[in-house]
């Protein structure tokens, strides 16, 4: 995001963390360049912490007219969509003054191989002023005496909207109501955050004339409102808070990106107000407002060098008090463990002692004879036990066998296939995809939505002459199986230039059993290898146009097509008598073909990426069934539009959430949760209301009397008397009895909690499914 002060021959935009310089430059007739026309002359430049200045790449020029020497002017310069090849890349609208009453505009795109090519020219009347939007597609749109207007290749010519349009306020639509969210800067020097069209919060701005405003993205840090304003001002709102966090002035231009390659955004923000500027990024900072702040020129080198001493000393303090803070409440837990032995001990003693009194021999169990032991006991424990304690098993990294990558459409898909020997699970396991930057050290991390599944390998041939029972040939062969893992991401970032390498991390947390160590699991990074992408070799799934492919690329095609495609579960249920061949009505009306690879799953013969179908379907009873479709949303909704024309109407179609499992995983899960807290809280009741018991009648044994004197036989005979009560209320806090109506209750209550349980954990066994 970018917006620039309004300097005609020379504009910044921000683009994939770099900022990208665009310059008219005129012929110059003292040095013979009249004949050569104007020109337009473009560079990159990348950002380096080290040096805290911005590298200039590569870059080039392009002549706009050379018949003509006219004026030509930048009109406006941001990215948009290219329809065409769905790609993303940086536009340039540029006017061309002429002599009389017609003004020329040609829109240039920057390809990927850093070349200016002309997408489209018209010719306006007029000069263009304000409102200029370049849109996707991309689509010039700009107004004039009150109308607006539009023009794109599609389009071929220049068009008018018939709608007037003041506004452009988006609206999302909930449960058939317009729910919407906007931020305004009034003229009031007013930043106002409306929502649903009632303004909710209101902060007072410093200046006047608001020209833009862009949002910030910090990460965990929380979200900043960038306001750019007329005079070269700047302002950064909070918003979370709604408060004004700081402010600049003399700012040529503002800019919002990923420069650091973090993760998060930065703000942009370049000084100086010269025209022509000596060099557009002289005078810079860089900040998030958040602790990242990197300057040039705005302050002496003692200054700056303070300033990254007093930002390393921040992160030094955060982590110090983190450090104390976690050594602090470790301490704490040992405290609390600490005082409920002692409280276990003080009971046990007090119980003792009152035998002891009363004339009764205390017998200590087992148990309590090691508490105390190893309360009071300070010898040191057995060798042996101490480091059969500190023995923890040592897991190999899972293994690598196979790292591939696929393109489909504007996806890219990485997998990699884990070696059979790998203790990992499925849930534990994800994967990642960096971007190698040209001269920074650090590879940026690219956002990725990674899964994990398995599917069975192909068992070796027996050398047994003689075939194999089916049963048992089915038991070998589903005995194996392999994870793989995917990790699906947008491929238009990374067509920055022809050829591009990513490197793959696996990332996994071993869980150990019940005989390994109690601590925590640690999570783990592998480094899988790289991957080449370039957009002049095709990667796409073979598997699309032959179906009849059994090779490992046609199994590493379907897990693609898997990861990519969005998934939906349907349950199919018929009351009233047999559901009918589902399977064979897809085959014959999609149609669809079987996958030699993996034959329960059908596919839809596409007319391209966008149109593939995935099917699978599964009987769980004679009623009932299970069906899988991989696809579009749109494709989805056609599909059961004449799935329901297809099952007789008695026939009801329940959906599933997303990969079937998650749905009875997750009701297992709060099952389980609700038993222990059941079981937890109607002990707990029981044992209160016992105490209860005992407190009242404690209360209703007697009126309060004075303090007995031990001296005197009346008052030792009452000290007895009040220490077998103590010992009474003693055995029964350490051995409760309870109602037999109450105890019927808690049984009852927790029965059907363990009911639900049972019947969670059986439709969690019956809908765990292999690919």
């Amino acid at each position: 995001m970018t917006h620039d002060s309004p300097n005609q021959h020379t504009k910044l935009l921000s683009f994939h963390g770099d900022i990208l310089i665009f310059q008219c430059k005129l012929p110059n007739p003292r040095d013979g360049e009249s004949r050569r026309g104007s020109e337009l002359a473009f560079s990159r430049l990348t950002f380096q912490r080290d040096g805290c200045t911005f590298l200039k790449g590569n870059g080039g020029m392009a002549v706009i007219n050379r018949k003509s020497s006219s004026d030509v002017d930048i009109v406006a310069c941001t990215f948009a969509l290219h329809v065409k090849n769905r790609v993303t890349s940086p536009c340039i609208l540029l006017i061309q003054s002429k002599k009389g009453d017609v003004f020329k505009y040609s829109l240039l795109t920057l390809s990927s191989s850093n070349k200016l090519e002309p997408h489209i020219e018209f010719k306006l009347p007029y000069r263009m002023k304000d409102n200029v939007t370049i849109l996707q597609g991309p689509t010039v749109l700009w107004s004039h005496a009150g109308i607006v207007f539009y023009t794109s290749l599609q389009a071929g010519e220049v068009r008018q909207i018939p709608i007037k349009l003041s506004l452009n306020c988006i609206a999302e639509e909930v449960n058939s109501v317009l729910k919407s969210t906007v931020v305004a800067a009034t003229s009031k020097k007013q930043l106002v955050y409306f929502e649903n069209g009632i303004p909710r919060e209101v902060c007072l701005l410093p200046f006047e004339e608001p020209q833009h405003i862009q949002m910030v993205n910090t990460g965990r840090n929380g979200c900043l409102f960038a306001i750019y304003f007329n005079d070269g001002h700047v302002c950064a709102v909070w918003k979370d808070t709604f408060q004004v966090a700081s402010c600049w002035s003399d700012v040529s231009s503002l800019h919002v990106d990923d420069f650091l390659g973090c993760g998060t955004d930065q703000m942009l923000l370049v000084f100086g107000s010269q025209s022509p500027p000596v060099d557009p990024v002289d005078l810079f900072l860089i900040t998030d407002l958040s602790g990242t702040t990197y300057s040039h020129g705005q302050e002496s080198s003692e200054g700056q060098q303070a300033s990254d001493t007093a930002q390393e000393n921040y992160l030094l303090t955060v982590q110090a008090l983190q450090s104390r803070l976690q050594s602090g409440l470790t301490m704490l837990q040992d405290l609390q463990r600490d005082v409920r032995v002692k409280e276990r001990v003080l009971r046990q003693s007090v119980q003792a002692l009152t035998d002891l009194v009363s004339g009764r021999e205390h017998i200590l169990t087992q148990t309590e004879q090691e508490s105390l032991v190893s309360l009071w006991d300070d010898e040191p424990e057995d060798e042996a036990m101490h480091e059969k304690r500190q023995v923890m098993p040592v897991v190999p990294p899972p293994l690598v066998d196979k790292l591939w990558h696929r393109v489909i459409e504007d996806r890219l898909i990485v997998g990699v296939i884990l070696s059979t020997e790998s203790a990992i699970s499925a849930e534990s396991v994800t994967l990642s995809i960096l971007r190698e930057r040209g001269q920074s050290q650090t590879p940026a991390v690219i956002q990725t939505h990674s899964q994990a599944s398995w599917f069975p390998t192909p068992s070796p041939p027996s050398p047994c002459a003689h075939p194999e029972p089916v049963a048992k040939r089915s038991r070998r062969a589903g005995a194996r199986h392999r994870l793989a893992v995917t990790a699906v991401t947008d491929l238009t970032p990374l067509l920055n230039s022809g050829s591009v390498k990513c490197p793959i991390m696996l990332h996994y947390v071993h869980r150990p059993g019940s005989s390994a160590s109690v601590t925590a699991p640690t999570p783990t990074v592998v480094q899988c290898g790289q991957v080449q992408v370039d957009i002049q070799v095709k990667h796409h799934p073979q598997l699309m146009t032959n179906s009849q492919l059994t090779t490992d690329e046609a199994r590493e095609d379907l897990l693609s097509l898997l990861a990519v495609l969005d998934a939906w579960t349907f349950l199919i249920h018929s009351p009233d008598h047999t559901l009918c061949d589902v399977a064979g009505w897809i085959q014959t009306s999609m149609p669809c073909e079987r996958l030699e690879i993996s034959p329960h799953y059908l596919l839809a013969n596409p007319a391209g990426p966008s149109a593939v179908m995935l099917f699978h379907w599964q009987h769980k009873t004679p009623f009932q069934g299970e069906l899988s479709v991989h696809c579009s949303q749109f494709k989805v909704l056609q599909f059961l539009d004449s799935l329901f024309g297809f099952l007789p109407a008695s026939c009801s179609i329940l959906p599933l959430r997303q990969g079937g499992g998650d749905g009875t995983a997750a009701r297992l899960a709060h099952s389980l949760e609700k038993e222990v807290l059941s079981l937890k809280q109607g002990v707990s009741s029981l044992l209160h209301g016992e105490e209860e018991e005992m407190e009242e009648g404690k209360k209703s044994s007697g009126v309060k009397m004075k303090p007995p004197d031990p001296g005197s036989a009346e008052g030792l005979q009452r000290c007895r008397e009040e220490w077998q009560r103590d010992r009474e209320r003693s055995r029964r806090l350490l051995s409760p009895l309870v109602g037999v109506e109450r105890y019927r209750r808690l049984t009852q209550s927790l029965t059907q909690v363990q009911l639900e349980g049972d019947v969670a954990a059986l439709l969690e066994t019956q809908t765990q499914t292999l690919i």
